[in-house]
């Protein structure tokens, strides 16, 4: 996350996945590394979350759902659904 590569973010992020999927850290890693990769505007109110960012958002809750980014991935998820609403 702190080098600033999405791309490697989100493969080290699979990696880690794949070997404890119960582990939520890297739910998140993925969701923000996929935030990154997409070039959504995040100063932006709302926006369109890249595909598999919301359910790695949804996982990371699930799993931690008062860990240390769940206020984090709870805003980005409001923030995609206000964009979604306002869609329609």
């Amino acid at each position: 996350m702190q080098a600033g590569n999405a791309e490697a973010q989100v493969a080290a992020a699979e990696k880690a996945i794949k070997a404890d999927p119960k582990d939520a850290v890297p739910y998140f890693i993925k969701a923000d590394g996929l935030l990154k990769k997409s070039g959504a505007d995040l100063a932006a109110k709302h926006f369109d979350l890249p595909a598999g960012c919301a359910a790695a958002f949804e996982r990371y809750l699930s799993l931690a759902p008062n860990g240390p980014y769940a206020s984090e991935a709870q805003a980005m998820l409001r923030r995609a659904s206000k964009r979604t609403t306002a869609a329609k």
